[in-house]
């Protein structure tokens, strides 16, 4: 559980440091999807390493100094859970396919 609550934390502090595409509310069907596409800067379908770690970086900026390293240590572990064929980034398909497990 408490993984989720990283990647909501995670993906909401990239959304929330960066001008909106949209003001309307997001239906929970629609969270995985709009998650992947904050993340994927680039629009490639992908969540590359580096555009992980922009965001990674982006999101440990509010989190204590002492907690620092262990937040982005949570962060790189999910990178690698999600990236389920290991190629070094998230399809939209493998990030689909961890968001719709339960989590443990």
């Amino acid at each position: 559980m408490m993984r989720w609550y990283l990647i909501l934390a995670f993906v909401g502090c990239s959304a929330c440091s960066r001008s909106a595409e949209s003001k309307a509310p997001i239906s929970g069907a629609d969270v995985p999807r709009k998650s992947f596409a904050i993340s994927d800067t680039n629009g490639d379908g992908f969540i590359s390493h580096s555009e992980w770690a922009a965001e990674e970086t982006r999101a440990a900026a509010v989190i204590p100094p002492v907690n620092r390293k262990e937040y982005i240590g949570s962060l790189e572990s999910i990178f690698k859970r999600f990236d389920l064929n290991a190629d070094g980034r998230i399809s939209l398909k493998e990030w689909l396919a961890r968001a719709s497990r339960t989590p443990r």
